[in-house]
Order: C-alpha cells, then structure tokens, then sequence
C-alpha cells in the first residue's frame, strides 16, 4: 500500500456515534478456548483484526505448518495448544515474530511434558511441536516479561491431567491481561483462583455456551478518547462501550479526562466530549499494566504540551516493534524533543503549535500508525509510510476519521 496523507479541516466534526470493532485480545483468548471445548460455540462479535484472522486460520487449517504472522498473541496462544493435539507442527511467523523471545513459555510446556525444538535461534521461533498429552503439575515461570505466556498456560490449564499450580516469578507485568483471561475461563465454567503470585486452575473441561458475546475494544477506543481530548464541540457515542470490563485499556478514561476527554456511561455505550483539561493531570505514568496504550498517551501529551514522565516501559521494546525507540524518533520528527534513560521516557519539549507536515515512519507496528494520527488533530499534514499496518488490530480505522470528516490522500 503506498504512503498515505492524513490531514483535518472544518467540516472534521467527532459527532454522532460508532461501533468499534471487538476486541482483539478477547477474541484470540476465546477462540482457543473454543477450539479446546469443542469448536460449537457461536462467537457474536469477534474482531476483525489481521491477528485475529491469523488465528482462526491456524486453528482451522489441517496442515501442519502455522503461521502466527507477526501476532504475539497467536504464536504464544498457539503453542501450548498444539502441544496438547495428535501430531507433529511447525510454528512460524514473521522476521520480527521471530526476533520476540519465547523461551520462558517453552521451558514451561517442556517442564509438563510437552516435546519442542528450535529450529532457528535458540529461544526464538520458529519451532517445532510432537503433540501429545502434558501433564499438570507445580510450575513457575518468570512473570516480568509478558503476560501472554501466562495466559497462554492458563487458557490450557482445564484440559492438563492434574490441573495446574503456577508460581509467578517476579513482579508481574500486564495484571489485568491475566486477569482477563481468568475472568473469561470462568465465564466457561473453569475453576481459577489468584492468591499473591499463585494462580491454581482444576482440571475441569470448559462449560461451553451456545453463544458468546465479544466485547467492544478498548484499545480501539483510546484512540477516539484521545482525538476527543483534542476536537472541540466532540460529541460521539461508542456504542456497546462500557467502563465495567476487564480490558487494560481502559485506564484511558482515567487517563485522558485529565488531559481533555470528558466521558458518560450511557445505557447506549460511552458517549464522548471535550473538555477543558483538568488541573489534576499527572506528572508520572506507568505502562506497566498497560503498556499499549502508552504510545496513544505519550503522543497526546506531547500535543498538550504535558511535558510528563513515562515509566514501566520494558516490555515496549519487545513488541511488534521496539516502540521506544520508534516513539522518539518520531516524536522528533514532529517537533517535541524526547529524553530517553533505558527503560523511561521523559517528554521534554511538546509538538510545537502551528500547521506543519510529519512524516511519521511505522516501523511494521500498527499503533505507531495509529497513535500518530492524532497529530492530524493538531493542524498538522501527516504521511504514514506503511498505512496498511492497522489491519493488524483496527482495519476500518482510516475509514473511520474519514468517516468523521478527515482528509485522507495516497
């Protein structure tokens, strides 16, 4: 897809109302435990999402060789999976896919039994898989590098001979994505409990329902609170949106009403509007918890002028890219000027006011594209070179600011 230009003008208006598409992280989480029970339950809802699509296609497909792409969620969700079916595969991905560390799950599955190699760099994908069944047992795997390898051993759990006893190590990065996950099995009949850094689940098959609902998603919203922290007269509804969920993103409200997104709980969903900035904004903000919302926050600060400190950040690098340094490198394409001290970002000087034209590289990662377009909010012309990339987790995402009245030229 060539570059694309992204730019406001008087008739962009946040007015109206939208339907997100359904979250992502739930959708991957459900089709696996889905796959588990049986593969009868209607799933209303699902995301739409490249990495969705990915995962339905792997987990449909009767050849022995899958491919997760560039989706974290689906190489990690995948494997424990296909260690527990008759066979033997191959799982790959994308370069980058491949450069993202999986060991600390694959010692894991190896410790109950399961038989995978590397067939490339030790530690790295891709691999390949003897199924067969594993057996539960006390575990402990390192908790400070992803949540994803937690959850991945957990959506299996129920289907382990002994169940499992797992021990975290460390100080537990992306909480509410474990607890998510938790929730979500419980919701199919799984018996989970949470005590300190232990997490237990009973070897009980998941109860399946007839039909399953997949929430909106809040990491698709945060976009939208943020543009409305920077449109005046926003008024929009995202519908179906609710502020009772267990999705890491949505500390954005709490988030981006300081910085401008005033927000009401509607029984229609969550309606939208401009504010003046409240004085309580914070100085310091952790990812830890939520580390994909941190490229959406740091852009809007750095529109604001918010000159803020961002920590808990180690786990940016690791993702579709190293989003630290893509973060500064753009931000000071754009004009602010970014300090960074290993793991920390400290904004040191805002995007500077005025019309100008930023060249935003996306460096294959979908929320560099995404976040990046808020500066289209801040009378600036913006030029993605890789536009395509939000197919990754929100495809309709430029007909949406289209929709809404933004300029949009490749």
């Amino acid at each position: 897809m060539s570059a694309l230009q992204l730019s406001a003008n008087k008739a962009t208006v946040l007015q109206g109302s939208l339907l997100l598409p359904g979250s992502k992280s739930i959708s991957n989480r459900l089709l696996v435990m889905r796959a588990l029970a049986g593969g009868s339950t209607l799933l209303n809802g699902l995301s739409t999402a490249d990495d969705t699509l990915l995962m339905q296609a792997a987990l449909a497909s009767l050849s022995s060789d899958k491919f997760a792409g560039p989706a974290g969620t689906v190489m990690r969700f995948l494997l424990p999976y296909l260690c527990m079916q008759t066979g033997e595969f191959r799982l790959s991905g994308s370069d980058r896919a491949h450069e993202r560390p999986i060991a600390p799950l694959v010692n894991a599955l190896r410790s109950l039994g399961a038989q995978i190699v590397y067939l490339g760099e030790e530690g790295h994908p891709p691999l390949h898989i003897r199924g067969g069944k594993l057996q539960g047992k006390e575990l402990a795997i390192e908790a400070n590098v992803s949540s994803q390898y937690i959850s991945a051993l957990l959506l299996v759990a129920p289907y382990l001979s002994n169940g499992l006893q797992l021990t975290l190590q460390g100080e537990a990065i992306s909480k509410p994505y474990i607890q998510q996950t938790l929730q979500l099995m419980q919701s199919w009949g799984a018996q989970v409990q949470w005590q300190g850094a232990v997490l237990e689940v009973a070897p009980r098959p998941y109860q399946a329902p007839t039909s399953f609902l997949v929430e909106p998603d809040w990491s698709a919203a945060a976009y939208w609170l943020a543009f409305a922290a920077l449109v005046p007269n926003t008024d929009l509804l995202l519908t179906d949106l609710s502020l009772q969920t267990e999705q890491a993103d949505q500390q954005a409200a709490d988030w981006f009403a300081a910085l401008g997104c005033g927000f009401e709980q509607t029984a229609a969903g969550l309606r939208l509007q401009h504010q003046l900035t409240d004085e309580t904004v914070l100085q310091v903000y952790n990812g830890q918890d939520c580390p994909d919302l941190m490229p959406t926050l740091l852009v809007l600060c750095a529109i604001k002028g918010h000159l803020a400190r961002f920590e808990g950040l180690a786990n940016l690098r690791l993702k579709e890219s190293d989003r630290i340094e893509a973060l500064r490198l753009n931000l000071e394409a754009a004009g602010a000027k970014v300090r960074v001290e290993g793991d920390v970002l400290q904004l040191e000087r805002g995007v500077p006011a005025g019309p100008a034209t930023v060249l935003i590289q996306c460096f294959d990662d979908h929320r560099m594209a995404m976040a990046f377009s808020l500066l289209a909010a801040a009378q600036k012309t913006v030029i993605f070179d890789q536009p395509e990339v939000v197919q990754k987790s929100y495809p309709d995402f430029w007909a949406h600011l289209k929709y809404f009245g933004f300029d949009l030229k490749q």
